[in-house]
């Protein structure tokens, strides 16, 4: 598995790459309106990928979001 150095997400290795990684660019999208982050990990040789997804939790009274 490759990650993308522009977007740190996973590349697709599907033949027809047009309807592939919307999801991942959604959680990354989410993740940024948030001020969080989202840090991709790969591992080729087993063939998966870790996501952890972090995003901040507001003290109370926060009004940021």
């Amino acid at each position: 598995m490759q990650i993308s150095e522009d977007t740190g997400l996973p590349v697709s290795n599907k033949t027809d790459k047009r309807f592939h990684g919307f999801g991942m660019k959604s959680i990354a999208a989410v993740a940024n309106d948030y001020e969080g982050n989202v840090d991709v990990c790969a591992d080729n040789r087993a063939k998966v990928f870790e996501i952890r997804v972090v995003i901040p939790i507001p003290r109370k009274g926060d009004q940021s979001w």
